[in-house]
């Protein structure tokens, strides 16, 4: 009888200790949903154009000498690319989920302590804001916030 109500007071304080724990991350969570992008970085942006185009059959949708970005569609998803400062490395992946609210979204991170690596910017030739950070392990992950398209 001794044992059973170890147990049970065992299972009371864990249930206690839990639920305001799992109320307070409920409470500052975001809202992210699908995944929009993934961005992968390459060393040589015309040998990457062909090889997603003729080897995948991926259709270029937009692509910026300026900024040497660009992105096809891969299904519902976009396959995003940008030139690489120097050598590609392992880990130069990032992806990106689509918000409703990307000041709120960031917010939320900011609760939790996430680093935030730069400021809600407007993606180039995109008609949308971007907001990147990692995980705690150094991922690269980034919040999508469409906008309307400017006239």
């Amino acid at each position: 009888m001794t044992c059973t109500r170890n147990i049970m007071a065992s299972l009371l304080l864990t249930f206690a200790c839990t639920v305001p724990l799992l109320a307070q991350k409920a409470a500052a969570r975001t809202d992210a949903g699908s995944i929009n992008s993934v961005e992968i970085a390459v060393g040589d942006v015309e040998r990457a154009q062909t090889f997603y185009e003729t080897v995948l059959g991926l259709k270029l949708e937009f692509y910026s000498d300026e900024s040497n970005y660009g992105w096809f569609k891969a299904g519902g998803t976009t396959l995003a690319f940008h030139k690489a400062a120097d050598q590609v490395h392992a880990g130069d992946t990032r992806i990106c989920f689509s918000v409703r609210n990307i000041k709120s979204s960031v917010a939320a991170l900011r609760s939790h302590g996430v680093k935030i690596t730069g400021n809600i910017r407007e993606l180039p030739g995109r008609s949308g804001l971007i907001a990147e950070f990692e995980d705690p392990w150094g991922n690269k992950l980034a919040f999508f916030k469409a906008t309307q398209a400017k006239k």
